[in-house]
């Protein structure tokens, strides 16, 4: 996943939390990130709800910074997971097109069909999850 960072989240533990990046594109693996810095995607732990990053300080001279600022261009790699799946369907959460699956101990079992077609999942926003 390549785009520009949008927001640096607020820290919170919420779909509101972790970073969130706009003009998002799905390259293949063999593209490249054209010079882009690849950040880390949010590490799955067991069944808990991962704990979002602390945005970065704004720096007094941001041309200065090798910090993560807004308006960067990155890539992350990992798993696609929408935040209703993460956050909404209990503690833990689990896939809402397959209950028996917990959403961050299997995010490679999730659906394109919930991914895409399901309004519920879809138009609550996604994340990028790590390796386990």
């Amino acid at each position: 996943i390549k785009g520009k960072v949008k927001s640096l989240g607020d820290g919170s533990h919420s779909a509101a939390g972790p970073p969130t990046l706009t003009d998002i594109q799905v390259l293949d693996e063999s593209a490249g990130c054209d010079g882009a810095p690849t950040i880390p995607p949010l590490c799955k732990a067991g069944a808990a709800v991962p704990a979002a990053p602390t945005p970065a300080p704004v720096p007094d001279d941001p041309a200065a910074s090798d910090e993560l600022m807004v308006g960067d261009d990155v890539c992350i790699t990992g798993y696609v997971m929408d935040n209703y799946c993460i956050y909404t369907t209990g503690d833990p959460g689990v896939l809402l097109d397959d209950q028996s699956v917990v959403t961050l101990e299997n995010p490679e079992l999730h659906s394109f069909y919930c991914l895409l077609d399901v309004g519920v999942c879809y138009n609550s926003g996604f994340q990028v999850l790590g390796e386990k």
